[in-house]
């Protein structure tokens, strides 16, 4: 497994010791801050700065894949036009998508059963009408954790990084609702003689550089 070191204008490959992925938990849809499920096509989103750039430059992570999922945008400001022009720069990975709400999509937590809201917070198997149960949705997220063979940068919601740390350390998935994941942070995992691990989980994007 190599990995690519900027040098100059040319890129210039260098082993691996260990598979590293980056997680960048992207800010959610303004319906979650409403106390509202994110609507079916609502974004989640991320302001890529110069300092984000510098970030990803300095974990030599330009060169390696970069992944987005389907349901985040990257807002891109002050790039140049020709940066804002190559979406494939970004690869995109419907498996890494937030859990399906189903019916529940846009509604306020307030108009919906109560007792529906109980299940849906404490066992696993219960899904909203046309959704995804919390147990299906990691084991989308694990199945893809699995196949995953390369060296990256990810950018999703929380809830999918939370997911994947799940995954790692081999928990049930209700293990989400206790891992407290804020917006904006970074979270590494490795994977060392086949088995991942947990490096670094929520750090201030500040910790990173």
């Amino acid at each position: 497994m190599t990995k690519t070191v900027l040098s100059g204008d040319g890129v210039t490959p260098e082993r691996f010791h260990s598979l590293q992925l980056w997680c960048v938990a992207a800010f959610l849809p303004d319906d979650v801050k409403q106390a509202r499920f994110p609507a079916a096509k609502a974004k989640g989103f991320y302001l890529s700065t110069p300092a984000f750039t510098q970030w990803l430059r300095h974990k030599n992570r330009v060169g390696a894949k970069r992944l987005i999922a389907p349901d985040v945008v990257l807002e891109c400001p002050q790039a140049a036009d020709s940066e804002k022009q190559k979406p494939s720069l970004w690869q995109p990975e419907p498996a890494l998508q937030d859990r399906n709400y189903g019916a529940w999509c846009g509604q306020k937590l307030s108009d919906l059963p109560a007792e529906d809201l109980v299940q849906f917070l404490h066992q696993p198997d219960f899904s909203p009408l046309m959704g995804e149960s919390l147990n299906v949705f990691q084991a989308r997220v694990s199945d893809w954790v699995s196949g995953w063979n390369d060296c990256g940068v990810l950018l999703a919601r929380p809830a999918v990084i939370k997911a994947i740390a799940a995954h790692v350390l081999q928990v049930g998935s209700q293990i989400s609702h206790r891992l407290d994941l804020d917006e904006g942070t970074v979270s590494l995992f490795t994977r060392h003689a086949g088995q991942w691990r947990v490096r670094r989980l929520g750090a201030l994007f500040t910790d990173e550089r």
